[in-house]
């Protein structure tokens, strides 16, 4: 597409449609804008089209998105995405960037250059960095603001990532051309603050990029401490120390609910030193003891408004690494000090707070609630205290004890919640979001509280709201210590609070109720669906009733799910009125998906009775395929995966023949905007190998196999999704002979071996080998060889040293190990291998060897797919202009575990001693020199010798071979 003025009005004509209120219009235009993406050229119609002043901001930001978005999804692997047209984009962006006006446009293109950067950066676009760093020398605060926050944005990629050769590499190269500029830059607005301090507009930009530059400062400490701060820590601490000391009017906040600039300032900067005492200490302990004065100070002056909340919560979790540090020694004396002082007036009940509780019940809860309030006061003083107990824990307990007996004798509500927080606050030694306490202050009587003042809190019908909220957050967070007896009597307590007149007292009720059922002792459930049965239909009755009136709450949604989960098959008796009850509420959800957790809560609990009323399946069709067939029809991108993946567990307890029902469906599930949303791939992927494996026949119908193999080839060439291209391989070699897909084997490796070549990973690898393994106990290993071979004559050896000798010991999983033994097995026993490539030979058996004899080597980037019931799924959304969009979902009660080939084989030590007995054996009697070539073979290894020694010996076969 050429950039001149017909295609920008063309551009814009459709831009305008794209937001047009009348659906037809709007919907032709985004079809027509999708449609030129693949256009030559259109990216930098779209790029010049952004530059161009004579169009209106709401049309070029439009372009912006749009742009983003399809740079997003295609810059990595794009056909339609021309090496020259990147060339050009990235060479004008910047400036583009940075002369914009529009600060929403400039923010999106920001954007852009971090999508960008985290392709290329730094090896294909090795002047990104000078060209931003030569803008920082600008002396308007509006342009360097806008380079730093383009900065923050490429660095930010560094939080959360593990150390590795690339990263190292990347992060050496940022501190050689960018650590110097950074630095001077900070000196340089730092010494310009005192001739800013009465213009407030210029002193706010001025701390507007002392932000960025701190925010930038942690992205690049994440990893490691790099050499350029190590040897500048004394610069940056004395910026630090000045930041967390200064006051001006200009930067603080009028409203008393919203931080001001000032406190996010001292925020990042407690963050910058928490990474540092954290994971730095050696560095960074002549320090503290100088932060520990100025944290104390800053906490005891400031004020209870919400606007400091951020900065309390940073604040105290310094002083929290300090209690864990060697530095603890400094708060020996104390203590009574910092429970008078810091503890209790941070843990104090606010007026806001109550506010919040009655009008706005979701954020209580989202604050508060177990695991979710991790930025809140309470939550960080918490955290004081549990670590301030690992060094006096006697002493913090007898100060907190006398303080709880003061405040219960108190006759205000307000008291009791601090003495109830108090409590689980000196008790809780260590706890895990899933099981909750794990281990308890042996100092405290947590029983004696429970039963004197937590369990008549919800007995009684006068117990303020928020006391009973308390009562019952203490006994989910102690579940795991109640006495199983107490559940006759918690129980029935709890489903009654679920007609509470407060959101919040149902929510917790329902939300300790799930997490009650999920307490396990010695790995089994300690709640039986015998224990259950009394209240199952008092408790889905209340349950259903809170669901009512368009009401989402996916606490609500989730205990439904895990009482259907312990219910098990015993649900039949009340099966039709469930499924009637979840079907309509995913009736009205589809008129407007706005909640994705409850969304998924509700399929979940599809998913659960599902699994455990397989012979229901016709019911379930019956209510559920009507509301399938609307959600498809109608592209609600929101439940699509959920609902490929319902298909796909309904497929999978059908009986054979498959019904029309599900076969028709195999032809739309081919079609490529289906698998454009990357939400959906799971699903289809586990439909489709499931409708293969259970009804081969339809795959070779007209050019099905070869729309399939394309799937394949798309999915594998990607690397956040190559392991459901082999998912697709696996089926496909599991349900067709060899000659069904002999015409297709060399095609297929080759794009395995391209893809491996251009970016293996260890994923790969691993999937690589399972496919092989697949293929070789399937098809045999000769046809292995062969089709290897057939891409390139004697690639096969080569194969085997990129492929097996480095990557076997990573496999993991029962049976995944399995499988891989027994392939290698027959590779070593019953092929021409020992005869076509010896050196082969040598090196599988010696990796089998070590395969059977040493556990498996996890490596830092493998993913496990462990099916555990009773633990939270991932959920993934992407947010979008008009909601929220579902980029993975994976519904735990849907899943299934994978199939074993090699059923008949039970230990895979056993059976390499078998094949490789009648191996030698058969050798010996026919070709001398071969069993020769592998006594030599063994010869170079007596510690593999050995083993196979071992294994031949004691599973009774002719060990004495190896000896001759």
């Amino acid at each position: 597409m050429e950039v001149n003025e017909q295609n920008f009005s063309s551009l814009a004509t459709l831009l305008q449609n794209s937001i047009s209120p009348q659906t037809n219009l709007r919907q032709e235009a985004e079809r027509q804008l999708k449609s030129i993406e693949t256009q030559p050229g259109y990216s930098i119609l779209v790029l010049k089209f952004i530059a161009n002043q004579n169009y209106n901001h709401i049309l070029r930001l439009g372009a912006s998105i749009i742009l983003k978005n399809f740079i997003k999804k295609e810059w990595e692997l794009s056909q339609s995405l021309k090496p020259e047209d990147k060339e050009l984009i990235k060479s004008n962006i910047i400036d583009l960037m940075l002369t914009v006006t529009d600060k929403p446009i400039q923010s999106t293109l920001s954007e852009i250059i971090s999508i960008i950067s985290e392709y290329d950066f730094y090896k294909n676009w090795p002047n990104l960095l000078a060209e931003l760093v030569a803008r920082m020398k600008d002396t308007g605060f509006d342009l360097i603001k806008s380079v730093l926050y383009t900065c923050h944005s490429i660095f930010l990629k560094y939080r959360e990532q593990d150390k590795t050769d690339e990263i190292e590499d990347e992060l050496i190269f940022i501190m050689n051309n960018f650590a110097e500029p950074m630095l001077l830059l900070f000196n340089g607005i730092m010494s310009s603050i005192p001739t800013l301090e009465e213009n407030a507009i210029e002193l706010k930009k001025a701390f507007s990029c002392i932000q960025l530059l701190l925010e930038i400062f942690y992205s690049l400490n994440w990893v490691d401490i790099p050499e350029y701060f190590e040897n500048h820590l004394d610069d940056y601490v004395k910026i630090f120390d000045f930041l967390l000391k200064y006051e001006n009017k200009h930067l603080e906040s009028d409203n008393d609910l919203e931080e001001g600039l000032i406190d996010n300032i001292k925020k990042t900067v407690c963050l910058c030193i928490n990474l540092y005492l954290e994971k730095y200490d050696e560095q960074f302990l002549k320090y503290v003891e100088q932060f520990a004065t100025i944290i104390w100070g800053l906490l005891s002056k400031i004020s209870q408004h919400v606007k400091h909340d951020g900065l309390v919560s940073k604040a105290l979790e310094f002083l929290t690494f300090v209690a864990r540090s060697e530095k603890h020694v400094i708060f020996g004396g104390a203590l009574p000090s910092i429970c008078d002082n810091i503890i209790i007036p941070n843990v104090t009940l606010r007026d806001e707070d109550e506010e919040i509780f009655e009008d706005d019940p979701i954020e209580y809860i989202r604050r508060d609630i177990e695991g979710s309030d991790t930025d809140t006061r309470r939550r960080s003083a918490q955290e004081l205290v549990k670590y301030l107990s690992i060094y006096f824990e006697k002493e913090i307990t007898d100060n907190f004890i006398q303080k709880i007996q003061n405040l219960l004798q108190q006759s205000d509500w307000k008291s009791k919640d601090v003495a109830i927080f108090l409590v689980t606050a000196i008790s809780v030694k260590a706890s895990i979001q899933r099981k909750g306490v794990t281990s308890v202050n042996q100092y405290v009587d947590v029983m004696n509280f429970l039963n004197h003042q937590i369990i008549p809190e919800i007995q009684s019908d006068k117990s303020h709201p928020i006391l009973k909220a308390d009562a019952i957050k203490f006994i989910c967070i102690f579940r795991q210590h109640l006495p199983k007896q107490l559940f006759q009597v918690i129980f029935p307590l709890l489903t009654n609070l679920l007609t509470s007149q407060q959101s919040v007292v149902q929510t917790y009720a329902a939300w300790c109720i799930e997490r009650l059922l999920t307490v396990k002792d010695d790995k089994q459930l300690r709640y039986t669906s015998q224990d259950l049965l009394p209240f199952a239909n008092t408790l889905f009755g209340n349950l259903f009733l809170l669901l009512g009136d368009s009401n989402e709450n996916e606490y609500v949604m989730k205990a439904i799910m895990r009482v259907t989960s312990i219910l098990k098959e015993n649900m039949k008796p009340i099966l039709p009125q469930y499924i009637s009850q979840i079907t309509n509420i995913l009736e009205r959800v589809c008129k407007n998906p706005s909640n994705p957790m409850f969304n998924h809560y509700l399929f979940e609990s599809y998913a659960t009775v599902i699994k455990f009323n397989s012979d229901s399946i016709a019911e379930f069709e019956t209510s559920l395929f009507p509301v399938f067939q609307t959600i498809l029809n109608q592209d609600i991108e929101e439940f699509t995966p959920y609902v490929f993946q319902l298909l796909s567990q309904l497929l999978a307890i059908r009986q054979v023949p498959i019904p029309d029902l599900y076969v028709g469906l195999f032809p739309n599930f081919l079609s490529v905007h289906l698998w454009a949303n990357e939400g959906n791939i799971p699903g289809l992927v586990s439909f489709i190998s499931s409708l293969i494996t259970r009804a081969p026949e339809e795959v070779l119908k007209g050019n099905q196999l070869e729309q399939v193999l394309g799937i394949f080839h798309t999915l594998v060439m990607q690397k956040t999704k190559d392991y459901h291209g082999f998912r697709i391989l696996d089926s496909l070699i599991s349900a067709l002979s060899f000659e069904q897909i002999n015409r297709f084997v060399v095609t297929i490796f080759q794009i395995l071996f391209t893809r491996m070549q251009k970016r293996k990973t260890g994923q790969f690898l691993r999937c690589l080998i399972l496919f092989c393994s697949n293929f070789v106990v399937r098809y045999g290993p000769n046809n292995l060889i062969q089709v290897i071979d057939q891409v390139q004559q004697g690639l096969f050896p080569q194969i085997v040293k990129a492929v097996w000798e480095s990557s076997l010991q990573k496999i993991t999983g029962k049976i995944e190990r399995k499988v891989s033994a027994v392939a290698v097995a027959q590779l070593l026993c019953s092929s021409n291998l020992l005869q076509k490539y010896p050196e082969s030979w040598e090196v599988f058996c010696f990796q089998l060897v070590k395969f059977l004899e040493l556990p498996a080597d996890k490596t830092e980037d493998e993913e496990e797919e462990d099916i555990i019931d009773d633990s939270d799924s991932l959920l993934q959304t992407e947010k979008t202009t008009t909601g929220y969009k579902v980029t993975f979902t994976k519904l735990s009660f849907a899943a299934r575990g994978i199939d074993d080939p090699v059923k008949n084989v039970q230990n895979a030590k056993v059976y390499f001693a078998q094949a490789l007995n009648q191996y030698l054996t058969q050798l010996q009697q026919s070709s001398p020199q071969d069993l020769q070539v592998i006594k030599t073979i063994l010869m170079k290894d007596t510690n593999i010798a050995q083993c196979i020694f071992h294994y031949l010996q004691t599973n009774g076969f002719n060990s004495y071979l190896f000896l001759q």
